[in-house]
């Protein structure tokens, strides 16, 4: 992992992908599993932007997993890569595969929300939405 300031950002899990990046995430709850996508921009990451809702979906039992994507967050930042729709849906896809995650609901907003939308058109495991 290319970390080398830490971050004001609770350590959870990580997720190593067949690709070789190291993802973050937070996971709290147990039942029904939702994975939280979150958006861009300066400072974004799982927590960050929903610090405030998965706690209230675990206290209702559910099984949430709060993800940083890749380049945001404690997750890996490669710099030889294009951040487009396609590299973060292609690894959401390696990412549940690698967890052992089959079926979720996904929730996001702003870069979050386009990845959940692009999932039936781009995923190859469509059955795990």
């Amino acid at each position: 992992m290319n970390q080398s300031v830490d971050l004001p950002l609770p350590v959870g899990h990580y997720a190593n992908l067949p690709n070789g990046l190291c993802l973050h995430y937070l996971d709290e709850g147990a039942g029904p599993v939702v994975l939280w996508l979150h958006g861009s921009g300066p400072g974004a990451s799982g927590f960050s932007n929903f610090k405030g809702n998965y706690p209230q979906l675990a206290a209702a039992g559910y099984r949430n997993i709060v993800l940083d994507l890749p380049g945001f967050g404690r997750s890996d930042k490669p710099e030889d890569v294009q951040y487009n729709l396609d590299f973060f849906v292609d690894c959401v896809a390696a990412f549940l595969e690698c967890i052992g995650v089959r079926r979720c609901t996904l929730l996001g907003n702003s870069l979050g929300a386009r990845s959940p939308l692009a999932w039936p058109c781009a995923c190859r495991n469509c059955h795990r939405a």
